[in-house]
């Protein structure tokens, strides 16, 4: 008859851990029999870790494990998954374009009272000190101070109808334009001479 070689098939599995001990099981063997004494554990398949490493696929307990091949019994950590926060939409029988309008009149009612608060903490803080001295940086226009400096017969009633004309111009919104005056705009025409030259 011919010449035959044998080969004596691998028929245990490694199981290695991270310190370097490895568990030899013995075929068929599922995942499930070395997770069941290392239950916060999980299994891997070596090939997948060299090449994904943590990202690699964790084998279920019903995943077989193959002969003459390494497994890595590691304990990943378990990462708690970001709570993303959802805004609840309950049946409130109003319809998009009415949510929309909703949105816009709560935004503009807020912005209008924040512009209300902080005209009046102004006014507050300029009437409130009476010791010391009150430093307020306010844009107002240059004509409309000096007016209202030459009306006044002192400091005090200069400072409170200067106070009263910022509060005035905050609560009513106003273009930058309309504080500072028509912009001009310069046009230069170039002369024919000028043109050739």
């Amino acid at each position: 008859m011919g010449n035959s070689f044998g080969c004596k098939r691998k028929r245990t599995i490694k199981v290695m851990r991270i310190d370097g001990s490895t568990l030899r099981l013995k075929t068929p063997a599922t995942a499930g029999d070395v997770l069941r004494d290392h239950p916060t554990y999980s299994v891997l398949d070596a090939a997948d870790f060299k090449t994904l490493g943590l990202r690699a696929r964790r084998l279920t307990a019903d995943d077989p494990l193959l002969s003459g091949r390494l497994y890595f019994l590691v304990q990943l950590p378990r990462f708690q998954p970001a709570v993303t926060r959802r805004s609840l939409s309950y049946n409130t029988g109003h319809s998009a374009k009415d949510r929309l309008d909703l949105l816009f009149k709560s935004r503009s009612t807020g912005s209008n009272l924040a512009v209300h608060s902080c005209a009046e903490a102004e006014k507050a803080r300029a009437e409130d000190t009476t010791e010391g001295v009150t430093r307020l940086r306010v844009r107002l226009p240059k004509n409309e101070v000096a007016k209202l400096v030459e009306e006044s017969r002192d400091d005090a009633e200069a400072v409170q109808r200067i106070v009263e004309l910022s509060v005035a111009l905050r609560s009513s919104p106003m273009t930058s334009s309309q504080l500072t005056g028509p912009k001009e705009n310069k046009i230069r025409f170039l002369l024919p001479e000028q043109i050739i030259a």
